[in-house]
C-alpha cells in the first residue's frame, strides 16, 4: 500500500520550500497530482524516522527525485545499524595495562595460529572435550566422565577413523521402522 497522498503532498511542499522552483522544474508540464502519486508509490513502506533523516541530510545544491529521496531514507537504517562508538578512555592506559594488552594479543595470535594448524578431524574431539569439561566444572564428575575425558585427551586416540557402519537388517527392526513402511502415502 503506497504512502498516503496527504503525506506525499506535505513532503513535496516541504521540498518546494527548501529548493524552490528548481524542485518543481523536474516535472515541468506534469500534473502535480501525478507527481504526488508517484512519490507516494516510491516511498511505500518508508518509516517517518527515515523521512526525517532524509530531510536532515539533503544535498543543498540539487533537489532529489523520488528514487533519490528513497535511497537517502534507506541510508538512515544503515546509520541506525552502526554500533555506537565507545567513549574515549578517561585516563590513558598505564605501562602495566599496555604490557598486559600486548600479552593478551600475543596469546590470541598464538591461539589463532595453532587453530589454523588443527586438522578438521580434531574439531569434533575438541568440541567433546570442551563440553565435558564444562559439565564437570558445574557438577562433581563421575568415574565415567573422568575416563571419557582421559580417553579424549590421549594423544594416541584415533580422531579420523570412526569405524564402519553396518545397517540393521529389516527383519530385526520393529514393523514401523522397516524400510518402505509408511512410504506408500508419500
Amino acid at each position: 500500500m503506497p504512502m498516503p497522498n496527504a503525506w506525499a503532498e506535505a513532503l513535496i511542499s516541504r521540498l518546494v520550500v527548501r529548493y524552490g522552483e528548481a524542485f518543481m522544474r523536474q516535472w515541468h508540464g506534469v500534473d502535480r497530482a501525478v507527481v504526488v502519486a508517484d512519490w507516494a508509490i516510491v516511498l511505500d513502506g518508508v518509516r517517518p524516522e527515515a523521512i526525517t533523516y532524509a530531510l536532515e541530510n539533503l544535498t543543498p545544491d540539487r533537489p532529489p527525485n523520488a528514487m533519490q529521496f528513497r535511497d537517502l531514507c534507506r541510508r538512515s537504517t544503515a546509520a541506525e545499524r552502526q554500533p555506537p562508538a565507545l567513549p574515549a578512555p578517561v585516563d590513558p592506559p598505564t605501562v602495566e595495562v599496555k604490557s598486559r594488552l600486548r600479552q593478551v594479543a600475543e596469546r590470541m595470535k598464538d591461539g589463532i595460529e595453532r587453530g589454523e594448524r588443527l586438522k578438521a578431524s580434531m574439531l569434533p574431539r575438541l568440541w567433546a572435550i570442551r563440553q565435558l569439561t564444562e559439565r564437570m566444572a558445574e557438577h562433581p564428575p563421575t568415574e565415567a566422565q573422568r575416563r571419557t575425558l582421559a580417553a579424549l585427551q590421549a594423544d594416541d586416540m584415533p580422531s579420523h577413523d570412526l569405524g564402519s557402519f553396518t545397517p540393521i537388517p529389516d527383519h530385526v527392526l520393529p514393523p514401523g521402522m522397516r524400510t518402505g513402511v509408511g512410504m506408500e502415502h508419500q
